[in-house]
């Protein structure tokens, strides 16, 4: 996996320029905002809970839920999603949870201590400024195999200002395209693969 540190300099490579590394990772991040239309990534976020705890805020960059489980006494047990329709209620709904908004609600409480952990597909993860990792030993969450769209992005970006760089700027373009569609396309059969389990969510309270 590459880290941003060698992605910076594999950008400044391409359009030939020592650019300023904050300049560049701000184009990482412009480049992580395209692609977080067609591209997901697969994530896990953990709560460690007190008993009595019930209600739970997921992720703002949450896609798609694949799986929600408890963890008591090392113990794992998954929780299903809790109908809409009361003649659809299982008979013991003590593993089930509801969701509304970003509020993920158990049915009911746990007795003790727990972790509740959460699977789910959601946008790429934005880059640190430098000021958040001067060493810039991040690395982007998605397969290294496209970490070069980072600096294919950041030299279009560079050249469209730039008219001696328009030839450079369509082959990267085509590139960066081709790369784009290939990431949709493994990202659509990660979802098919998980559903129907997935839960869509509809952010329509933003």
């Amino acid at each position: 996996m590459a880290k941003i540190s060698e992605l910076i300099t594999r950008t400044q490579y391409l359009i030939d320029k020592n650019l300023d590394a904050q300049k560049i990772i701000d184009l990482f991040n412009e480049c992580l905002e395209d692609l977080g239309n067609v591209v997901v990534v697969a994530k896990t976020k953990t709560y460690q809970a007190s008993s009595g705890t019930t209600t739970f805020t997921i992720p703002n960059d949450v896609i798609e839920i694949a799986r929600v489980s408890v963890t008591v006494d090392g113990k794992i047990y998954d929780l299903s999603l809790r109908p809409l329709r009361k003649d659809y209620y299982p008979q013991d709904d003590s593993l089930s949870y509801s969701l509304f908004g970003d509020q993920l609600t158990l049915q009911k409480g746990m007795k003790q201590d727990f972790q509740l952990s959460v699977d789910y597909f959601g946008s790429p993860q934005r880059i640190p400024s430098l000021t958040e990792d001067p060493s810039l030993s991040t690395e982007p969450n998605f397969p290294p195999r496209y970490h070069r769209v980072l600096p294919l992005f950041s030299a279009i970006r560079y050249y469209e200002n730039w008219e001696g760089g328009q030839d450079q700027r369509m082959t990267y373009l085509n590139e960066y395209e081709g790369i784009k569609k290939e990431m949709s396309y493994d990202s659509q059969r990660m979802l098919r693969r998980t559903r129907p389990n997935t839960v869509q969510i509809y952010r329509g309270w933003q």
